[in-house]
């Protein structure tokens, strides 16, 4: 009764739906997924390569052949460990690049082992004031620190650091003196240079007593009973005449 009621109450249009509704399937449509499903690799069981699955592929090496399982992997063919040969090289402290010094520094005399590179009695050249090096006489040294005496004006400088201090250039390849070649020299004094007057003469070194030399009359002088017999003079003075006398003595030849 009610197949032949509904058919009464509907139109043409929705008879021809509910046709189709009830001749169509009853199982719905799987919704495709919208996530895409990401593709597992598969290894080769026999050569262990992703591009095939099994040795039914031309690509795999064990093509063709009749063993049932793949081969066991040998100790041997375990890759080789590395060797300390292989291992980079270490800088040596050698390699390492020179330092540079700088253009201003001048000479110094430098201190190894706390021994100084000069002795007392060398002849050197010191700094007196900023670049400005004069002829100086090494008198003393404490605590790697030197006592100079400079033979041009007499004056002394004490404390003075090995920086500050050089050899002595040899000039014209002459032999850089030191006070102690004057022993035993002679040399003329006119006497005028003495607070007290004395009488001229020929003056025969003996001695070093702190920045003077003890000299006395020359045997060979006409004034050697002269008073007084025996006379201090300042080593600058003696060495200065002494080395003008040799050199008027050289220009006479």
């Amino acid at each position: 009764m009610n197949e032949k009621v509904v058919p009464l109450l509907m139109d043409g249009k929705e008879k021809e739906n509910l046709n189709r509704a009830l001749t169509s399937p009853t199982s719905k449509r799987k919704k495709k997924s919208s996530a895409r499903k990401r593709r597992t690799i598969v290894k080769c069981k026999w050569c262990g390569s992703k591009s095939h699955k099994t040795k039914r592929s031309k690509k795999c090496p064990y093509f063709g052949s009749t063993d049932d399982s793949p081969p066991v992997a040998k100790v041997d063919d375990a890759p080789p460990a590395a060797k300390a040969d292989d291992a980079p090289p270490v800088a040596k402290a050698d390699d390492a690049p020179p330092t540079t010094e700088s253009d201003d520094t001048p000479p110094v005399a430098e201190i190894c082992d706390s021994r100084p590179l000069f002795n007392i009695g060398d002849t050197v050249l010191a700094m007196w004031s900023r670049r400005q090096w004069f002829l100086a006489h090494i008198t003393g040294i404490k605590g790697g620190k030197y006592n100079l005496y400079f033979p041009d004006d007499a004056k002394v400088k004490s404390g003075v650091d090995p920086q500050r201090v050089k050899a002595c250039p040899v000039s014209r390849g002459l032999p850089v003196r030191k006070r102690g070649d004057m022993i035993n020299k002679v040399f003329y004094d006119d006497g005028i240079g003495k607070t007290d007057r004395i009488p001229d003469g020929m003056w025969l070194v003996r001695m070093i007593k702190g920045n003077e030399y003890v000299c006395v009359r020359s045997p060979d002088c006409r004034n050697k009973d002269s008073s007084p017999n025996c006379s201090n003079f300042d080593i600058g003075y003696v060495m200065r005449t002494i080395e003008q006398s040799e050199q008027n003595t050289r220009n006479e030849f």
